[in-house]
């Protein structure tokens, strides 16, 4: 039996890492402007800055971090880390992290839902994007085979 199953959950949570960078979700205004923000813009924040529909004047946007979205992004660092050690507590990790990820984005889903029915009122609506739905899957994953790993005897 090998010693190591080999760099598959640091790989996992690389491809997490990199799709930060992929838009998470989009934002739209009675349908005039739409926002995309990727799961770094909602895990860091970000200015935005966009004219107004009825105007010529620039307008600026605080997005202010996430913190559900910046946890999930710690989440990946620590198990793109423990992805890297051979010992067979890192494979436990593996699972807690990818565990803590998944649940971290979906109570981000749950916080972005909750304001924008509270002040949204209808007329914004957001979109999760692929690399949302991406990421949760790979977090999910990353705990199912964290637990096998672990669950093995090599």
């Amino acid at each position: 039996m090998p010693k190591h199953p080999g760099l598959l959950p640091a790989a996992k949570f690389g491809l997490i890492i990199v799709l930060f960078l992929m838009p998470f979700i989009n934002v739209s205004c009675s349908g005039i402007v739409n926002i995309p923000l990727s799961g770094m813009d909602l895990a860091t924040g970000k200015t935005l800055a966009f004219k107004e529909p009825f105007g010529d004047r620039i307008k600026e946007q605080e997005i202010e971090p996430q913190p559900y979205a910046s946890l999930a992004l710690a989440f990946a660092l620590l198990g793109l880390a423990a992805g890297l050690v051979r010992a067979r507590p890192a494979r436990l990790a593996n699972a807690l992290f990818g565990g803590g990820g998944a649940g971290a984005l979906l109570m981000l889903k749950q916080r972005i839902d909750t304001e924008v029915m509270q002040q949204g009122r209808g007329l914004i609506t957001v979109e999760y994007q692929a690399g949302f739905w991406i990421v949760l899957l790979l977090f999910l994953a990353a705990l199912a085979v964290g637990i096998f790993l672990f669950s093995r005897k090599w």
